[in-house]
């Protein structure tokens, strides 16, 4: 009737959800007075228990429970696009799914070693599972203490990773401060693979067995040089290990890693080596080094006709090198589960295995737990070792 007033129509309540794939819906404007969709202005969705109110996401503040008329319906579709943005710029740092970009490998040695070909296999591995390139960087120095320390400075969320071997756990045993805890910044990730190595000498050394070599050894205290890696690193601790058992004397000749020490080592400026167990097998094919021995407590299928070191003359002698991957600490544990999962299975991949035991290595695995517990008697095994040997770099 004209000059009466009309009621005003019933307030609509906007209903917006989000579903469990992370896609937003506008549910309905409903007139909560008669339970009718109130206008067109916004597409209408069914409302099912697999989605959950963008109230519930983004809290009270960031999408009110308020009602609108249909004359706000404009403002109603304002509110849901800024939920919307605001959800689109959360899921852009929630990364839900890993890797979504490249991964980095530290490698705290030079590239041509033994940790570095590792890596390098590795990385391709992974590369080709996950579809996102595994850079290799090369940080060599301070017996792996500088890679070891650009690894930890980095956000821990999986994209940063590090090669590790005996160094690692004997470092906080050798030096007397470290820029990092070795324990409390890093989480053991994965063992890789176990590498026996070749006690190698250049051709001039008068010696063609262990036992000769010891006995050489004993004649001329201090004057019989060996290289290794860097102090700390497994050919070194391998050779104090060997000192101990054969009573004798060596003069230790470290390098940035065992890429540019096996080359002094063909090129006669040292005498010895606890070498890479696959180069040190072909140098001596060509004629370029002698092979005495292996440092495991068997001979290995890559060589048997070489002896064990035990067996050519220390009895009882028994050392293994070992390559693994740790995280800066804090990483999330279901990516630390995702990374050692998908490295695990690659370790058990036949084909895989069969281009480490061309290497000298034969693949570990297993979880980071068991990881972590080997780590830390390793890091006891080298702390006595370090101490019974009175070794200290600085």
């Amino acid at each position: 009737m004209p000059g009466k007033l009309q009621a005003s129509p019933p307030p609509v309540q906007v209903s917006a959800c989000i579903d469990t794939n992370g896609l937003f819906s506008v549910s309905r404007l409903i007139a909560p007075e008669c339970g009718r969709p109130a206008c067109n202005a916004l597409p209408v969705h069914k409302h099912d228990r697999d989605m959950m109110p963008v109230v519930a996401i983004f809290g009270e503040r960031a999408v009110p429970k308020k009602q609108y008329s249909c004359k706000n319906s404009r403002r109603a579709r304002g509110l849901l696009a800024g939920a919307l943005a605001g959800w689109f710029s959360l899921s852009a740092f929630a990364e839900p799914q890993y890797p979504a970009r490249a991964v980095r490998l530290v490698v705290p040695f030079t590239a041509g070693g033994l940790t570095d070909i590792l890596a390098r296999g590795v990385g391709e591995r992974l590369s080709a599972a996950w579809g996102q390139s595994v850079v290799i960087d090369n940080r060599p120095g301070a017996d792996g203490i500088v890679g070891a320390q650009v690894a930890v400075k980095s956000a821990p969320d999986g994209y940063t990773l590090l090669m590790i071997g005996i160094s690692f756990a004997a470092n906080p045993s050798t030096h007397k401060t470290l820029p990092y805890d070795s324990v409390r910044d890093f989480a053991p990730l994965i063992n890789l693979v176990d590498a026996p190595m070749a006690l190698a000498i250049h051709p001039q050394v008068k010696a063609n067995t262990v036992s000769e070599l010891v006995a050489l050894a004993r004649a001329k205290p201090g004057q019989v040089s060996y290289a290794s890696g860097g102090n700390g690193a497994s050919q070194h601790l391998t050779a104090v290990l060997f000192e101990i058992m054969s009573k004798t004397e060596l003069h230790h000749i470290p390098y940035k890693g065992a890429a540019p020490a096996v080359i002094d080592l063909l090129g006669g400026r040292v005498d010895m080596m606890f070498a890479p167990l696959a180069a040190s097998t072909q140098y001596a094919k060509a004629g370029r080094l002698k092979v005495l021995g292996v440092t495991s407590a068997k001979r290995v299928s890559l060589d048997p006709d070489v002896p064990t070191i035990a067996e050519g003359g220390v009895p009882g002698f028994e050392a293994r090198a070992w390559f693994a991957m740790a995280a800066p600490a804090n990483v999330p544990k279901d990516i630390m589960r995702k990374i050692n999962r998908k490295i695990d299975e690659q370790l058990r991949d036949p084909a895989f295995v069969e281009k480490l035991a061309l290497i000298g290595t034969v693949p570990i695995g297993g979880t980071s737990e068991e990881f972590a517990a080997f780590l830390g008697s390793e890091m006891k095994k080298y702390a006595m070792i370090v101490k019974k040997a009175g070794l200290q770099v600085d």
